[in-house]
C-alpha cells in the first residue's frame, strides 16, 4: 500500500514539473505568448543523398492578406537555401538545414508573428529574423513605415530607449566593440526597428545574432513601453 501511494506521488511531482517546465519554456523575460485563432503549416524534408533536411513551421491564419505576406517570406528563404545547395561546394558527412519556427503576439487589433530563421551551411550559420505584423481593424499588414506615419518621432524613441536598454546589459557593455555595436544597431535607422511585435507587455524590438553582439551570444530583446509610443496605440 505504501509503495502505491508513493508512485501516485511521484506521478504528481512529476505532472508538476512537466507543467513547470512548459510555463517557463513559453516565457521569455515576462514576455509571454498567446494563442490565435491559427494553425500551423508544416514543411519537413529529408534528402540523404544531397545531405540536406528542411523543418519550416509556419501559421495560417484567417487573413488573405496576412497568409499572403507569410508565404511570401517563407518562399524566400526556401528558395534562398536551394540556391545554396546548387552552387555550393558541399562537404563530406556534413547535413546542411534549414529551420524555420515561429512565436505569435497579439495586443488589441494587433497580431504580431515572429520568425526564426537558422540555415546551417556546413562551415557557418545564417541566422534572421522576421517580424510580421497585422492590423485586424484595417486589415493590413503594418510594418516600420506605417509607425513612422503614425508618430514621426517614433525612431527617436524607438532609438534612445533600445540603446539605454541594451547597453544595461553586461554583455554588451564589456568593451568597445560590442558598445559599438550597440551604437550602431540602435542608430537612428528605420531599418534597425524593421522587426517588431506588439504584445501586452510593449512593443518588442528583436536584434538577431550578431546584430548588437558576437554571433555566439542570443537574439536580444527591447521591450517599449506603450506609454513611450501613444501615438501608435492611440491611432485608429
Amino acid at each position: 500500500m505504501k509503495n502505491k501511494k508513493l508512485w501516485v506521488w511521484l506521478v504528481v511531482f512529476l505532472v508538476l514539473v512537466v507543467i513547470y517546465l512548459i510555463y517557463n519554456y513559453y516565457k521569455d523575460d515576462n514576455i509571454y505568448l498567446v494563442n490565435v485563432n491559427t494553425s500551423t503549416k508544416k514543411i519537413e524534408n529529408i534528402n540523404l543523398a544531397k545531405r540536406n533536411k528542411m523543418k519550416v513551421y509556419y501559421p495560417s491564419t484567417n487573413y488573405k492578406d496576412l497568409n499572403r505576406k507569410i508565404d511570401k517570406n517563407i518562399s524566400y528563404y526556401i528558395t534562398y537555401f536551394n540556391d545554396y545547395l546548387k552552387g555550393a561546394n558541399l562537404l563530406d558527412n556534413q547535413f546542411y538545414e534549414l529551420n524555420i519556427d515561429y512565436d505569435v503576439y497579439q495586443y488589441e487589433r494587433y497580431i504580431s508573428y515572429v520568425f526564426y530563421v537558422e540555415i546551417d551551411k556546413g562551415y557557418d550559420y545564417f541566422y534572421d529574423i522576421v517580424s510580421i505584423n497585422y492590423d485586424r481593424n484595417a486589415n493590413k499588414v503594418v510594418d516600420i513605415d506605417d509607425l513612422i506615419d503614425m508618430d514621426s518621432d517614433i525612431i527617436d524613441t524607438l532609438s534612445n530607449y533600445s540603446k539605454n536598454s541594451l547597453i544595461k546589459d553586461e554583455k554588451l557593455n564589456q568593451n568597445d566593440y560590442t558598445l559599438n555595436l550597440v551604437n550602431s544597431a540602435t542608430d537612428r535607422d528605420k531599418n534597425n526597428f524593421k522587426n517588431f511585435a506588439f504584445s501586452r507587455e510593449g512593443l518588442i524590438l528583436f536584434f538577431k545574432k550578431g546584430q548588437v553582439g558576437a554571433y555566439g551570444l542570443c537574439n536580444f530583446i527591447v521591450v517599449v513601453p506603450y506609454e513611450k509610443i501613444e501615438k501608435i496605440i492611440k491611432n485608429d
